[in-house]
């Protein structure tokens, strides 16, 4: 007798494939990180999740408009905090940024990044 066991297992988004990440971008941007700053909200009758902002110096410019390369730019990314067991749904960043690293970042039009994978490190 063959038993399944199922137990409930906690589901991030999937990665967004790379045409879509460009088509869905308002802003790309090859950077270097030169600051990430952490913040911790808490949403009364919501899941706890930790915001980042990220100052970046743009090197280039390959989608959209309002930046150009020399500007400092910020942008924010957030990561899910503890969820209960069996929660599915989106968990924000698959990876924190690292301030030194060079990136090419995939925004919003209000320069958030894309959610799950919304920069590629170079």
């Amino acid at each position: 007798m063959l038993a399944l066991f199922l137990a409930p297992v906690a589901a991030e988004l999937p990665p967004i494939p790379a045409e879509a990440r460009q088509q869905q971008s308002a802003r790309i941007v090859v950077a270097q990180v030169v600051s990430v700053k952490e913040l911790r909200v808490d949403s009364p009758g919501d899941f706890s999740k930790t915001v980042f902002e990220a100052t970046a110096k743009v090197q280039s410019v390959t989608k959209g408009s309002g930046v150009k390369a020399g500007d400092t730019l910020r942008c924010t990314y957030w990561k899910a905090g503890k969820r209960p067991q069996g929660w599915a749904g989106p968990g924000g960043q698959y990876q924190p940024l690292v301030a030194g690293s060079k990136v090419t970042l995939y925004l919003t039009a209000g320069n958030e990044l894309l959610n799950p994978n919304g920069w590629d490190k170079l």
